[in-house]
């Protein structure tokens, strides 16, 4: 295929910003708004590859860390800090008290509500990502240590609950972006101990388990499990080329199927609530892919996408 000509784009942040309201992780993720990646103009949609296409997608991403959503370049320039009395710094000043605040708190358990483990998904990627961007805009070694044991806390639960695998998909999400994010910080044991679990509890399940039926959902499932999935796919991806590429691979062919539904014009049939958390974890999927291997590979062409919530 020949390379479209390269144009720089606005990372889908800006998308991500009418989608949620704003809680505490879409909080952290919000100080990245301005961040560009440069992304491929008029790819094909729906995306035109193959396994040996993502392969070599993945043989030549960068390994260094972080490279999710930001470089640590990117990521470093928050300690420089931000205007006085911008929102920016409104923004930091609350992601900082929040993240202090739950020094005083116990890590996740491994505690269903009903048939679901949801609600402690979301809570460790919430608290994961304020620890994380606390870090980053103080230094402070003590959000490292505390993003820490949340993380080894839920890679110690026996699952994450792949029965409902909306939960195995945020906390997914959320121990990939503390994984990559705080790379160089966490100590060795606890990064391949976080590692495994991304492996063995989120990652094979749909190529090893019974547990794929969400793989061509047509609705906010698909989004959701492919998005979570891929960015933790992105995340171990020098340590699990194969697993990261059948991921990738997987969701480029799948998460169509849900995308259906933004054509012609940008509606979604399960309402604002669902519209909101799907859409959320397709922009996350985008911005993910683009962050690190260059390209959503035509995702972002899918009819209506660029229209929905306009």
């Amino acid at each position: 295929m020949n390379a479209a000509p390269a144009v720089i784009v606005q990372c889908p942040f800006r998308a991500l910003m009418k989608t949620r309201q704003p809680g505490p992780w879409w909080v952290a993720l919000s100080l990245l708004a301005a961040v560009s990646f440069a992304a491929r103009a008029a790819l094909p949609y729906p995306p035109q590859v193959d396994l040996d296409t993502v392969r070599q997608a993945v043989a030549s991403a960068p390994r260094s860390h972080p490279r999710l959503f930001a470089t640590a370049d990117q990521l470093r320039a928050l300690r420089q800090g931000f205007p006085e009395g911008s929102l920016k710094q409104r923004v930091a000043e609350v992601i900082v008290r929040k993240a202090r605040a739950l020094e005083r708190q116990k890590p996740v358990e491994r505690v269903l509500e009903g048939r679901r483990l949801l609600g402690q998904s979301r809570r460790c990627l919430e608290r994961v990502l304020l620890l994380a961007t606390a870090w980053h805009l103080t230094g402070d070694e003590r959000f490292v240590r505390r993003a820490e044991r949340e993380m080894l806390a839920a890679a110690e639960f026996t699952d994450w609950n792949p029965n409902h695998f909306l939960d195995v998909a945020e906390m997914a999400f959320g121990l990939a972006v503390g994984y990559d994010w705080l790379y160089d910080q966490l100590r060795p044991e606890a990064r391949e101990a976080i590692r495994q679990a991304l492996r063995d509890k989120a990652l094979r399940l749909p190529f090893e388990t019974r547990h794929r039926g969400w793989v061509r959902a047509s609705n906010n499932w698909g989004q959701v499990c492919h998005g979570g999935l891929t960015t933790a796919a992105l995340a171990i991806l020098e340590d699990e080329p194969e697993l990261a590429a059948r991921t990738i691979l997987n969701a480029l062919q799948n998460v169509t199927v849900s995308m259906r539904a933004y054509a012609p014009k940008g509606s979604y049939p399960e309402g604002p609530g669902y519209w909101s958390y799907g859409t959320t974890y397709n922009v996350l999927l985008i911005a993910a892919l683009e962050s690190v291997l260059g390209s959503d590979y035509g995702l972002s062409g899918a009819p209506g996408f660029d229209q929905t919530g306009a």
